[in-house]
């Protein structure tokens, strides 16, 4: 019965707007749910997992769910993405999020997008040439912050 109301729950149509839309709860997206709620946003999560156990402790803070593949446009669209002000895809694949940018730009093409992309130089085309706002590769921001904590930032004097 809780899986079956889980899913009730999770597989509505959303009418807010100017929210901002997190697809997948890894602990990433999780870390990225928790902070935009701090900062008072509305969050609205897609999640495929049911089980996710993150699901209710962001519910409990104040977001909305949805279960199910954010790659769907149907999805996407029952999430309000055309009335949405951002959206993040922190997937742990370069393609499964660039597939849900797309789809998503395409019902809103000044949408903000914020993908989580591994390969730099990807990440860089992407960002080039199909306009996406932001798109980070996590391993370089890594290697970077790295580096500064034993060397101190490239402006500081040694």
């Amino acid at each position: 019965i809780k899986k079956r109301v889980q899913l009730a729950l999770g597989r509505r149509v959303h009418t807010q707007s100017d929210h901002v839309i997190v697809c997948g709860l890894g602990r990433l997206g999780h870390l990225v749910a928790e902070e935009l709620l701090a900062r008072n946003e509305r969050v609205l999560v897609i999640e495929q997992n049911e089980d996710n156990g993150t699901l209710e402790y962001l519910r409990a803070l104040g977001a909305d769910v949805y279960i199910g593949d954010a790659r769907s446009p149907r999805v996407l669209q029952e999430s309000g993405v055309r009335r949405a002000k951002a959206l993040y895809s922190l997937v742990a694949n370069d393609f499964v999020n660039l597939e849900i940018g797309l789809n998503a730009r395409s019902f809103d093409p000044d949408l903000r997008l914020v993908l989580r992309i591994f390969d730099e130089s990807m990440a860089r085309r992407i960002q080039e040439h199909l306009d996406i706002h932001l798109s980070n590769s996590m391993s370089a921001i890594a290697d970077e912050r790295f580096v500064e904590s034993a060397i101190g930032p490239a402006d500081s004097p040694r």
